[in-house]
């Protein structure tokens, strides 16, 4: 698991949306495979409520997932 996933994990567990969303983030710019495949996942709902996440799905050419 890349160590950017790992901190991603970390700042949800603790519901520090902004950091994890950070460290998502940094995980699509490295192109870490497991963005695209944790996009949609129920743990990442924080994420995708965040008012960063169209910017996010834009950048790996997701649409923004409606809840």
């Amino acid at each position: 698991m890349p160590i950017g996933s790992g901190m991603m994990f970390y700042h949800l567990l603790r519901s520090e949306f902004d950091a994890a969303v950070d460290w998502y983030e940094q995980g699509i710019e490295q192109h870490a495979p497991f963005v695209v495949v944790w996009a949609t996942h129920s743990f990442a709902k924080p994420l995708r409520a965040n008012p960063r996440w169209p910017a996010l799905a834009k950048m790996m050419n997701l649409p923004e997932l409606a809840e």
